[in-house]
């Protein structure tokens, strides 16, 4: 029987021309980059465009000085700095099918790590007549975070010719990540000084040589992605053990919104508090693009490497269009035919 080479979306495997089903295994390996933690259009949803006012100190300060008193605050703007996530990702793809049809099941699992440092600026103004008083206040938080991620594939491929399939498939992505946060706050204290001299009171000392112990609690999430992919595949048989190939998707995906969990812990590692936040889903699209190449080994038998991008451009979300999520890499292994 003449030999033919057949690609799916997930792996190149070798055939023969026959109406029977066979059964392909593939144990796999990965290394993945994703860039998640360097996206920072989300920040800006953090800034008051415009003052708040202190409703209860502008009216403590009215019933002293008269209506002309105000207190008021503002967001100074924002930054952050991070390290791209990397996935050493490890698990296998079978595959279900004749030359014309065919079905793969690709699971993989790894688990990365990832640095995220954040400082926050906001203001504090306080007016009565002519005299004005402000403080400054930077909030910073160093996040050291694990991630581990799950990925989850089906995929149905249809050959066209010798030269062309398309396929079309769902995929499952989840990240739960968690770790250690540190915040430490630093900011003046001349409004807090002249509402305690007000009241008759003493104010709040500074001593430069003290530093207030920093802030210290554990966050934990998961984050899951529903995508809906479809493409073709062109491949070129370079000679009778070598064919290189091209996948080329368009993906439409949903990321349901989710929760953030920080845990405050005391300076004794006493749990002091727990707080949640709800964090606004995403639907994104984009390209899913693979190239690579696959060797016969033997008979049933071959090796497979390839470099996969996938793009995530929002299309709602806190995120802007052009901040797009990124996960690409390296993806390999030996397929082996039963």
């Amino acid at each position: 029987m003449k030999k033919v080479f057949m690609v799916t979306a997930l792996a190149v495997l070798p055939a023969f021309h026959s109406a029977n089903a066979e059964v392909i295994i593939s144990p796999r390996v990965s290394y993945y980059f994703d860039n998640s933690n360097l996206r920072v259009s989300d920040l800006s949803s953090n800034i008051q465009p415009d003052p708040v006012v202190d409703q209860a100190r502008t009216q403590r300060l009215q019933d002293v000085f008269g209506d002309d008193a105000l207190l008021e605050s503002q967001s100074e703007g924002s930054g952050q700095t991070a390290d791209q996530v990397t996935f050493p990702m490890y698990g296998g793809a079978i595959t279900v099918g004749d030359d014309r049809d065919r079905f793969t099941l690709n699971a993989l699992y790894g688990s990365g790590k990832g640095r995220v440092d954040t400082v926050f600026t906001s203001s504090q103004r306080l007016s009565v007549g002519d005299v004005e008083f402000l403080d400054l206040a930077v909030i910073r938080a160093n996040d050291r975070i694990k991630t581990d991620k799950f990925d989850v594939e089906l995929t149905w491929q249809r050959r066209l010719n010798e030269k062309f399939a398309v396929f079309a498939g769902v995929r499952y992505e989840r990240l739960e990540t968690g770790g250690p946060v540190i915040v430490r706050r630093s900011a003046t204290n001349n409004i807090d000084n002249f509402f305690a001299e007000l009241d008759g009171v003493d104010g709040p000392t500074a001593n430069i040589e003290a530093k207030p112990l920093p802030q210290r609690l554990n966050t934990k999430s998961k984050l899951e992605t529903y995508s809906l992919r479809a493409g073709v595949t062109a491949f070129v048989p370079v000679n009778q053990s070598l064919i290189a190939f091209f996948n080329g998707m368009a993906h439409v995906s949903n990321q349901p919104k989710y929760t953030v969990t920080d845990t405050l812990f005391g300076v004794n590692d006493e749990v002091i508090g727990i707080n949640e936040f709800s964090n606004s889903g995403e639907i994104s699209a984009g390209p899913d693009i693979a190239v690579g190449a696959q060797f016969l080994i033997t008979d049933n038998i071959s090796f497979d490497v390839r470099y996969r991008a996938i793009l995530f451009f929002p299309l709602s979300g806190d995120f802007s269009f052009s901040d797009a999520r990124v996960n690409h890499g390296v993806n390999m292994g030996v397929s082996f035919r039963l």
